[in-house]
């Protein structure tokens, strides 16, 4: 798991450390709100990006994490026919969310499940919620302006100038 995140830290290193992450504490206190245990991925994820300005973003076409804070359980007039999930991740325009199942949340790196307005029941999305969450960071990291992602293509290439990352 750990291993999954380096690549985001790598991406971000010298960009959005200390006011991109959220404490241990703030995460315990959402659990017990919540009256469920994030696992063990959830939580080093939102430790190192919860707060992160190129990850957290309101991009209307993309679904993105939630504010740690907005994560919520279904009750019971949400759309969803299955309520037995933490949801975690949705659309800008609240019509897809994505969650994890109730049952799955001691696991270190569960799956992740999708749903939509227009279909209520839940599907597979990912077998991984880390490679979940790393793939949508940089989904959510390319529509960024101002984003370090030339700089981190040129050193990881091999090169070491800055360039701008919407090109020049």
């Amino acid at each position: 798991m750990i291993a999954d995140f380096r690549v985001l830290t790598e991406f971000l290193q010298g960009h959005d450390e200390a006011r991109g992450s959220i404490s241990e504490e703030d995460i315990q206190k959402q659990e017990r709100r919540l009256g469920k245990p994030f696992p063990a991925a959830l939580r080093e994820y939102y430790k190192r990006f919860g707060r992160s300005q190129y990850i957290t973003q309101h991009c209307n076409n993309q679904y993105e994490p939630m504010l740690l804070e907005d994560i919520f359980v279904p009750d019971s007039d949400f759309f969803t026919t299955d309520k037995a999930f933490l949801i975690f991740y949705q659309c800008e325009e609240s019509v897809i969310y994505c969650g994890i199942r109730f049952s799955d949340l001691t696991k270190e790196d569960p799956p992740v499940y999708l749903c939509a307005w227009n279909h209520p029941d839940w599907s597979l999305e990912n077998e991984s919620l880390t490679n979940f969450l790393v793939s949508k960071a940089f989904i959510q990291m390319g529509w960024r302006t101002g984003c370090p992602i030339g700089l981190f293509l040129m050193r990881t290439c091999g090169g070491y100038r800055t360039i701008d990352p919407i090109g020049d």
